[in-house]
């Protein structure tokens, strides 16, 4: 399928919910994003986070807000995650993780609140982005997000980026990745 034909649920019934996961991953790949998932569960959030990170510091998070600070308890305690950066240690961050309050599954894309905890500026400054996504909050296309319930209040009532896969530009010739925010973007779809 390319992204100009019609979705298969562009009308009508709903997609079912590992349908919307299986395209969002197959898109978020198409547009050079990492996407796993995974339990929704502290401990295999910890090690999916950890994989990713290694030894890349510094790594900021931005306090979640619509999931569980629980989820993030294993990382937190294992200690150098910066959750109330200055700007210099913002500036520096190797990796953000942040979490995402939606997930378009026709573009791979998550929508990252701009105006809650610091997401927004996380999600854009870090060199590399690490998003966590609740698969109930994924939804076909974006009008949707206005329209399906489980995503529609929190897109009615703040602030948003779209990202779609790492920053990348082609404003001086080739194609070229991180120049203007997050040379990779991983996402990790908690079921």
């Amino acid at each position: 399928m390319t992204f100009s034909e019609p979705h298969p649920h562009s009308e009508g019934a709903p997609a079912d919910s590992k349908s919307l996961v299986s395209q969002f991953i197959a898109a978020a790949r198409h547009f050079h994003a990492a996407a796993r998932v995974i339990p929704a569960a502290p401990q295999p959030l910890f090690e999916a986070i950890s994989d990713l990170i290694k030894d890349r510091r510094p790594v900021v998070l931005a306090e979640p807000v619509d999931l569980s600070r629980t989820l993030f308890e294993p990382l937190l305690a294992a200690g150098s995650i910066i959750t109330d950066p200055t700007e210099d240690e913002l500036d520096a961050a190797q990796v953000g993780i942040t979490e995402g309050f939606a997930g378009l599954a026709r573009t791979g894309s998550v929508c990252v609140a701009n105006n809650r905890q610091l997401a927004g500026a996380v999600s854009l400054f870090a060199r590399e982005h690490i998003a966590v996504l609740q698969a109930a909050s994924i939804v076909s296309r974006p009008r949707d997000l206005f329209t399906v319930p489980a995503v529609r209040d929190k897109a009615l009532t703040r602030d948003f980026v779209i990202v779609t896969g790492p920053s990348a530009t082609a404003d001086m010739g080739e194609l070229v990745y991180g120049v203007h925010g997050p040379g990779k973007l991983h996402i990790i779809i908690l079921e």
